[in-house]
């Protein structure tokens, strides 16, 4: 079905112009309706200079192409090329994907009307699934050539490239010959759009790159702009007026485009999100739709938190200290090993409402106790970084990436403000559950049968005593001394546990306390000196009677 383009006169008029000059360059061809295998939406966006971009809508289309898997370069990666005091250029190709023809069997997909006449792209358009992936490859294979022969790091996001170099001469001569060697390869530069002159504090994707003080933060130009149109925003939604699905997608994508300096934006784009996804369930991305109004109170948050614009730091700092943490149904334990050799512990029990918590928010919280807990030692190492160790892979993810889902969003905003008032960069990292046998022993420390004697302390004590006993009270499956044992249930202390061991107190037993229960003691001091926890070191033991 053919699908007309849709526009304002003024965008019909720069449409016409666009699809003039593309004819020209032999970007989009005229095909005939028969040939015609899909057809496709095109619209134009405005760029921030105020000229157009020419998109080819292939959403659908993309729903019917194979995936691939392929990464591509990040910002973040910026941080690991600069050093402080180095040198920065940037490079702009112009029309770039257009550089890339498409095979002759693809090109029946990629079909468009316009004033009743039918085209379709021979170069790769903006808009397919694939077309970011194949540019990527394309570059890739120039810029490896380039590598070689040069010393200069050089990072591209897309049709955007960064060259970086500590000597500022080196970094001019051969930035000019790598855009020689660009245009040798067919790839068109805008000039205008280029920082051919070495700058310490360089506009980079509409970033300001400060590479004297190793910190990023938004351009003036791009800070006005987002706040404008977060206030739009706020009026329409007031206003109750109809957007398209596309429209909030759109916003969504450049406040999420804003995480280098803004670490915490996935925990202020639920609201957002939640919008959204209802929407696409009966509409498509071209739907209408009113936007919730509880939605204005996290658009405020970023016409605050942008208006800030505090930079963020570019510095990986080293690792001093390593946290590791833990969580049971009845507490937390963490330990913070300090500069390779001090041991600390801390661990408490839930609180009752803390009890009802999910187990993945225990864990969450027992990072944010054992950051607290250890607030003494954090301030002694400000501007460090701690290495924090969980065996949840939940708790891991959601403070590596700094998001979550809606139930645990709150409990990563505590963690993530506790960390920023303490000045700390964190590095997340996933242990296997038999590697955390400490932490998970405190922070069951407050649960009645975790302790036990040595096994060549109870034999000792049998053969002198002459008995074996035939059951081992509120003990369990980690620290049962014979296989006759009965394990107390937190949430039931009735009298089903009662009359479980009433029907067995004729035999003898071992008996393992509580350590706020005081039984009467009958093994010498150094008995108990001798005894130790089953997967901690502690200086309480179990007790016979």
């Amino acid at each position: 079905m053919i699908i007309p383009f849709r526009g304002t006169q003024e965008e019909k008029k720069a449409y016409q112009e666009m699809l003039k000059e593309e004819l020209e360059e032999g970007i989009v061809i005229p095909i005939q309706q028969d040939q015609v295998k899909w057809w496709n939406h095109t619209f134009l966006i405005k760029k921030p200079n105020g000229t157009w971009r020419k998109n080819l809508d292939a959403s659908k289309l993309n729903k019917e192409i194979e995936k691939l898997h392929f990464k591509m370069h990040g910002l973040e990666e910026v941080q690991y090329l600069a050093n402080q005091m180095d040198y920065a250029t940037s490079l702009d190709l112009k029309s770039a994907f257009h550089h890339i023809t498409v095979s002759p069997n693809s090109i029946p997909y990629l079909a468009f009307n316009f004033n009743n006449n039918n085209y379709a792209y021979k170069a790769m358009p903006f808009g397919t699934k694939h077309s970011p992936i194949f540019f990527a490859e394309a570059i890739e294979s120039v810029l490896r050539q380039i590598k070689i022969r040069s010393e200069v790091k050089i990072l591209n996001y897309c049709d955007d490239i960064l060259l970086i170099h500590q000597n500022k001469q080196i970094l001019k001569t051969q930035t000019m010959e790598m855009m020689k060697t660009l245009e040798q390869f067919g790839w068109t530069i805008s000039i205008d759009k280029c920082e051919i002159e070495p700058k310490q504090v360089i506009t980079f994707l509409g970033w300001i790159w400060n590479l004297r003080e190793m910190n990023i933060r938004m351009s003036e130009e791009r800070k006005s702009k987002m706040i404008q149109a977060l206030k739009d925003w706020c009026n329409i939604i007031y206003k109750s007026k109809n957007v398209k699905i596309r429209q909030l997608a759109a916003l969504i994508g450049r406040l999420n485009f804003l995480r280098p300096q803004i670490k915490e934006a996935s925990l202020y784009l639920m609201e957002l999100d939640k919008a959204k996804t209802q929407a696409l369930k009966t509409e498509s991305w071209d739907g209408i739709m009113k936007v919730n109004k509880i939605v204005i109170k996290e658009l405020k948050w970023w016409i605050r938190r942008i208006g800030d614009n505090q930079p963020e730091s570019l510095i990986n700092r080293t690792i001093t200290c390593m946290l590791t943490t833990d969580a049971s149904p009845q507490g937390w334990g963490a330990t913070l090993i300090y500069e390779n050799q001090i041991d600390l512990i801390q661990h408490d029990c839930w609180s009752e409402k803390e009890s009802e918590m999910t187990s993945n928010a225990k864990e969450i919280k027992a990072i944010y106790y054992g950051l607290l807990r250890f607030e003494q030692v954090f301030k002694k190492m400000q501007d460090q970084a701690v290495l924090i160790r969980s065996d949840n892979t939940t708790a891991v993810y959601d403070i590596g990436k700094w998001k979550a889902k809606e139930s645990l969003i709150e409990r990563i905003k505590q963690v993530f403000y506790l960390v920023k008032r303490l000045k700390l960069q964190t590095t997340t990292i996933h242990i296997p559950g038999k590697l955390n046998s400490t932490t998970d022993s405190l922070s069951r420390l407050c649960r009645s049968g975790d302790y036990s004697l040595k096994e060549g302390i109870i034999q000792m004590i049998c053969k002198t005593w002459n008995y074996m006993p035939e059951i081992d009270i509120f003990a369990t499956q980690y620290n049962k001394l014979i296989n006759n044992y009965a394990t107390v249930d937190l949430n039931d202390l009735g009298d089903t546990l009662s009359q479980r061991i009433q029907l067995q107190m004729e035999q003898s037993q071992i008996i393992h306390p509580s350590t706020n229960t005081s039984v009467k003691q009958s093994t010498t001091e150094n008995e108990i000196g001798q005894s130790t926890g089953n997967s901690n070191s502690t200086d309480l033991a179990g007790t016979i009677v």
